[in-house]
This record gives C-alpha cells, structure tokens and sequence, in this order.
C-alpha cells in the first residue's frame, strides 16, 4: 500500500532554493523548487531508500513523497522526518 510522507522545507534551505530560482529565470518558482528538491531529495532517496518514489505537491513551503510501501516511507522517515499524510489531510 502506498504511503505518503510530508517535508517541510527547512528554513536553512531557502535561502538554496531562492538562490536556484535566481539562477534558473526561465523556470517559475515552483517548477525550480520542484528541480531542487528531485536534485536534492530524490538523489539522496533514489541512493539510500529506493527508486520506487514520486514527488508530489511540491511547493516553496513542503512537498510529499509517495512510497510504493511503508517500509520505505519509515526509512525515509527516520532520516529526512517529515509526517504521514492521511487521506484526510490531502
């Protein structure tokens, strides 16, 4: 069963996706928020959880990552954080 894992950007981070937005001016902001966080997230994830994942909702403040299982959304979990996200908070 799918499982989903909300992240919030860091506030430390930021300043990094300000600066990717900048340097990317053909992009809007959201479509270089979501190239920074596949660079930084879904590298990370694709090496050290699984390459069964898909980044959802990506926005400047969070984003979702969706899990083939939850035992790969726990990993993630345990190392990134982030929170599960249920039906009801879609």
């Amino acid at each position: 069963m799918a499982t989903t894992i909300r992240v919030q950007i860091a506030n430390g981070y930021r300043p990094q996706v300000d600066a990717y937005c900048e340097t990317h001016p053909g992009l809007t902001r959201d479509e270089a928020t979501r190239v920074w966080v596949t660079e930084r997230y879904g590298a990370w994830i694709t090496t050290n959880v699984t390459e069964a994942f898909e980044l959802e909702r990506v926005s400047a403040q969070d984003f979702d990552v969706k899990f083939g299982g939850i035992e790969h959304a726990r990993a993630f979990q345990a190392a990134i954080g982030g929170s599960e996200v249920t039906d009801a908070v879609r």
